[in-house]
């Protein structure tokens, strides 16, 4: 190849270059295509990657080095003379007949304005070197420009209740009716994935957290990725082969695209031992012929991260340890409550986890009865589910699913303000497949009159639409009705600090605290029956708040003591609810919890700076006072 061809070859691909970084892909998008398609678990795929994608970069970063900067390296990076040296040789630049007009007019230009081109081609070299590795930083993160663009949703999902905050869906009215899978079917497994995609899309989106980078958790091994996977895999050839998220495979996790993504937890339901064949497994174990798609989901839910809770848990020596929840389940029989109570948290769980685990747990039931389908899902808050009061679901050791109390949970999980599901589904181009359906729901068979809950959902109402006196009087009836009812206790508290908000009455303050001591006083005295750090955490918080706004108003009516031992009050129940969120193990809470007091240490300094200030010119007021006074006095005693 001449001289003259590799030169115009070199222009090409920097013209190439140029053209990917202004967002014209070209040529060396199919050359980026080639290179995804090189095998993940590949030892050397990882180089090949980096050597195809970034070959051109380093050629041209040494050409350039060498045709500009060669003969200058020790003068670049120890004596940074460049500029003087370039600027010497252009001083001496001859212009030769026997050069180019074009070389001639360069020289003589150099000779003319020796600074100006010493600099001038300094910041050539800066340019096209910089020009160069912005292209090779363009290549090396595409994927995750990908998941910033904006979605072009074509997928319809179907609500009822437009609680989207604008969102434009459209709405389908059809209803999915339950459909019945034959167990004994060895593709069992592969057909439920397939048809039912979009409730396993919907059902991980609310039961897991999302990590679009890798994340390790505490004692854990293996780093988080996507939705909750720590599982990496490949498939090649038909053969998926998993590994664990660690070294090199926590960069390749990072780098998916959300179809890549999601297709890592198709993959991950499907592996061998992992859920769905958990399910399957056990199923065929325990003689399980049919079953409904409601009921494998809420199978899947609770196997999804952990799918060795399904089955019986042994020792090492094979003595049995545990049931698992199918084996449960099989022992149920058709008594509904058994079914439920299935999926209660037991010794396969620790205790400390045990109280989490169950929020979720109850959820996994209501979804294999039939009593939540993804449709109430879809329309929640993201881990809206670990929000849930656990006095509310689990008492007296069994699982409660009575309507009011459904109804209620569902109530209070949507805020789609603060990100929903379908939200989330909208803004990340979430892969589904067609069209989401309502759901056929089951008829709850025990639909007992909870009167005590029925209140409470009638002051959750009252409370959205900020008719604080009512909710307070149904909250009230709602503990006269069931003294041990958690929930109609902290939002009472809460209804009343929102009143206070309002009145700015020193009275609703303090009744948020006669009731959190009343919410208190009735969990100590129970504890058997009712222990959940998050309501103590929240019951305490309430009060600080309450405190908070207390010692403003004092503050405002010039009472400093009284402001002052509020704020301090205020502090100390920030402080309690920061260790019974501590104990939850309920971070984003304590962060909130720590704010609070930082907040509470502020307005103390502030307010205690001004008392010192106030009280200074006190001192100096009455100090001029008496001065004056005195003055008076010789005044008026040398006149007589």
């Amino acid at each position: 190849m001449s001289l003259k061809d590799k030169f115009k070859k070199a222009s090409k691909e920097v013209s190439e270059r140029l053209e990917y970084i202004r967002g014209d892909k070209g040529i060396l998008e199919q050359k980026y295509q080639e290179t995804k398609k090189i095998s993940p678990e590949d030892k050397l795929g990882e180089f090949r990657r980096i050597a195809v994608l970034g070959g051109i970069d380093l050629a041209w970063f040494l050409f350039c080095l060498g045709k500009f900067a060669g003969k200058d390296l020790k003068t670049i990076f120890v004596d940074n003379k460049i500029i003087d040296k370039w600027n010497k040789e252009n001083e001496n630049k001859k212009v030769k007949d026997t050069d180019s007009r074009f070389k001639q007019w360069l020289n003589k230009l150099q000779r003319t304005y020796p600074k100006t081109s010493a600099r001038l081609k300094l910041w050539m070299l800066y340019s096209l070197v910089a020009t160069m590795v912005a292209g090779g930083i363009k290549l090396a993160e595409r994927d995750a420009n990908e998941n910033t663009k904006d979605p072009k949703i074509e997928n319809v999902i179907d609500s009822d209740e437009r609680e989207t905050n604008g969102d434009d869906i459209e709405i389908n009215d059809a209803t999915k009716d339950i459909v019945k899978y034959d167990i004994t079917d060895e593709n069992f497994p592969e057909k439920f994935v397939d048809n039912n995609w979009n409730d396993i899309v919907i059902s991980v989106l609310e039961f897991e957290t999302w990590y679009d980078k890798a994340k390790l958790q505490q004692n854990e091994s293996r780093y988080t990725h996507s939705a909750g996977l720590t599982w990496f895999y490949t498939e090649e050839k038909g053969k998926v082969t998993q590994y664990a998220c660690r070294e090199s495979y926590v960069n390749k996790a990072d780098n998916l695209t959300m179809d890549q993504r999601w297709e890592q937890i198709r993959l991950h339901c499907l592996y061998k031992n992992e859920v769905m064949d958990k399910i399957k497994k056990e199923f065929n174990k325990y003689g399980f012929s049919t079953v409904t798609d409601q009921q494998i989901l809420g199978l899947f839910v609770a196997g999804y991260q952990l799918p060795s809770r399904l089955g019986d848990c042994y020792k090492k020596n094979g003595n049995l340890l545990c049931t698992g929840i199918i084996h449960r389940l099989k022992d149920a029989g058709s008594d509904t409550q058994k079914q439920v109570d299935a999926f209660i948290a037991g010794t396969e769980v620790r205790e400390k986890d045990r109280t989490g685990t169950n929020k979720r747990r109850w959820w996994c039931a209501m979804i294999y009865i039939g009593y939540i389908t993804v449709d109430d899902l879809i329309n929640m808050d993201r881990d809206a589910f670990s929000a849930i009061k656990i006095n509310t679901i689990f008492k007296n050791n069994h699982f409660v699913y009575d309507a009011a109390t459904i109804e209620y949970v569902l109530e209070q999980a949507k805020k789609p303000s603060n990100g929903s599901v379908k939200q989330f589904i909208e803004k990340r181009n979430v892969p589904l497949k067609g069209v989401i359906v309502k759901h056929q729901k089951s008829k709850i068979e025990n639909n007992e009159n909870n009167l005590s809950m029925a209140k409470t959902l009638d002051g959750l109402k009252a409370f959205k639409s900020k008719d604080y006196k009512k909710g307070i009087k149904c909250y009230k009836e709602a503990i006269s009705l069931d003294e041990n009812n958690m929930e109609a206790y902290a939002s009472l508290a809460l209804a009343y600090k929102k009143l206070g908000d309002e009145t700015h009455s020193l009275d609703d303050y303090e009744n948020v605290l006669k009731t959190v001591n009343a919410c208190n006083a009735q969990m100590n005295k129970n504890r058997n029956l009712l222990h959940d750090p998050d309501v103590k955490a929240a019951a305490y918080y309430n009060a600080g708040l309450a405190r908070e706004e207390m010692a403003k108003l004092y503050e405002k009516s010039n009472k400093t003591n009284e402001a002052i031992e509020c704020y301090n009050k205020a502090k100390s129940n920030f402080s309690t609810a920061y260790e019974n969120a501590k104990e939850a193990e309920n971070t984003d809470r304590m962060d909130v919890y720590k704010d609070s007091q930082k907040r509470i240490d502020n307005a103390l300094k502030v307010l205690k700076a001004k008392d010192i200030k106030k009280k200074t010119n006190s001192f100096k007021t009455g100090k001029n006072k008496v001065s004056n006074k005195s003055a008076k006095t010789v005044l008026s005693s040398k006149n007589r």
